[in-house]
């Protein structure tokens, strides 16, 4: 996956999932649920506490 597409395709669903209320680790475990193994923990962790902490663009 693209650096750039990947960003942003995690950024979204971790936003996703704030909005829907879960907390960040349960926002960590559905994303990578969902991805298969198509993008690394430590990429998730970071685009969730990203969305989370409001600074989505910091990643």
């Amino acid at each position: 996956m693209s650096r750039d597409w990947e960003r942003t395709c995690l950024i979204s669903m971790a936003t996703k999932r704030k909005n829907r209320g879960l907390s960040r680790a349960e926002a960590i475990h559905d994303i990578n649920a969902t991805l298969h193994g198509f993008s690394t923990k430590f990429l998730i962790s970071r685009a969730v506490n990203a969305a989370y902490n409001g600074s989505a663009t910091n990643i």
